[in-house]
């Protein structure tokens, strides 16, 4: 465990290492507002310092403190290159904690060197540049006391930025719950589908049915024909029947593939007269008279 300031020179450790960062590494505010959680908290983080910070580059992280919030801003690009420059390995560093998180149960100001020291102020681990008064203790004697927390950040060298443990934990542990429920649903829809197929087979079996796709689409199509020209002709039946007759006397209608026969006797003044009711309606196709009987063609739609 290590206290890590701008001016730390570390060049001598080769080991594994946890780091409890300076306050000069980062910035912090009381949340004054009423905020329930961390996540609302979190939310308002950027516009406590809007204004204040030297760039957009920050991260923020909430660190709850008895019935406080406290809003912290850090810059990762900084603390890595202070991290270099200190001579650490960037693979050796574990983890970084926050030396307001670390010392909150200090009471006492903390000598840093002959120079600056760490006090309190509201609440606030501030770095001074004075001795601390009697009472105080030394850096040494407070790293010996203290028992790291799990508020940290961790640089992840893959996606160059610090993230939380507990944070990628309750991810991975939200995915394997995603996967078993999609496994449950997907064993879920199979049965069904398997249930529905075993249907399939029995009613095409007990209707006597072709059991390919493209046989039963074959007789849909025919099926649909066939209703298309029973609809057309009963179409055709219910015009004549309310067509005027007068003078007609109907002897024979026939309705074969698309055209319509129909034989009756008539004076040629009649015959005219129905000839152009039924071009008004269809196509007249061709007529004739045989004797006495009158015969007109003429195609359905």
């Amino acid at each position: 465990m290590l206290f890590f300031r701008k001016e730390s020179d570390f060049k001598n450790i080769k080991d594994k290492a946890a780091l409890i960062l300076s306050p000069e590494f980062y910035w912090i505010k009381k949340i004054e507002f009423d905020v329930k959680n961390i996540k609302s908290a979190k939310k308002i983080a950027p516009s406590l310092f809007e204004g204040s910070l030297p760039h957009n580059n920050f991260e923020f992280k909430i660190l709850k403190q008895k019935r406080d919030f406290f809003a912290i801003a850090y810059d990762p690009e900084e603390i890595k290159v202070a991290i270099k420059k200190s001579g650490l390995i960037d693979d050796n560093v574990k983890r970084v904690y926050f030396a307001q998180k670390e010392f909150e149960n200090i009471n006492e100001c903390i000598e840093l060197d002959d120079f600056y020291s760490l006090a309190k102020v509201e609440d606030i681990w501030t770095k001074i540049p004075k001795i601390c008064a009697q009472g105080s203790k030394t850096l040494d004697e407070v790293l010996n006391e203290v028992k790291l927390s799990d508020f940290y950040i961790t640089l992840n060298k893959k996606r160059e930025f610090f993230v939380n443990e507990k944070i990628l934990r309750a991810v991975a542990v939200s995915f394997l719950l995603f996967c078993l429920a999609q496994g449950i649903r997907l064993y879920s829809y199979e049965k069904e589908i398997k249930s529905l197929e075993n249907k399939e087979s029995t009613l095409l079996k007990n209707e006597s049915l072709p059991s390919t796709l493209i046989q039963l689409r074959s007789i849909e199509k025919r099926l649909d024909k066939k209703l298309k020209k029973s609809m057309v002709q009963k179409k055709v039946i219910k015009y004549l029947s309310k067509l005027s007759l007068k003078g007609v006397k109907p002897i024979k209608i026939s309705i074969k593939k698309d055209e319509v026969a129909l034989e009756f006797s008539s004076d040629d003044k009649s015959v005219d007269s129905i000839v152009e009711k039924i071009k008004k309606e269809y196509p007249l196709l061709k007529s004739k008279k045989e004797k006495k009987i009158h015969k007109i063609w003429w195609r359905y739609e």
